[in-house]
C-alpha cells in the first residue's frame, strides 16, 4: 500500500483496454510474489503487475521478483534483428 495504485489503475481504465487476463497470482519460489492483470487490443498489450512488499525499490526490496518481471516481458516479446 505504500505506492499509489489508484491512479495507475484509473489511467489503465481510462485507456479503454479490454481485459483478457483478470487479476490473478503470479509465483516466485512457489510463493505468491504478486498479482497481475492483461489487458490487449489489436496490436497492444498491457500487463499491469503487483509485487508484494516491494515498495518504490523493487529492484532493491524484492531483486528476485524483479528479475522474474524483466524477463517474462522480454520473452513475452518479438525483436527483428539487423545480424
Amino acid at each position: 500500500m505504500i505506492i499509489p495504485y489508484l491512479g495507475t489503475e484509473k489511467w489503465i481504465k481510462s485507456l479503454g483496454v479490454p481485459i483478457v487476463r483478470p487479476w490473478n497470482p503470479w509465483f516466485v519460489d512457489n510463493q505468491v510474489a504478486g498479482y497481475q492483470m492483461a489487458y490487449a487490443t489489436k496490436g497492444y498489450s498491457l500487463t499491469y503487475a503487483t509485487v508484494k512488499g516491494a515498495g518504490h525499490s523493487l529492484q532493491l526490496n524484492k531483486p528476485k521478483e524483479a528479475s522474474v518481471l524483466v524477463d517474462e516481458w522480454l520473452t513475452s516479446h518479438t525483436y527483428i534483428s539487423d545480424s
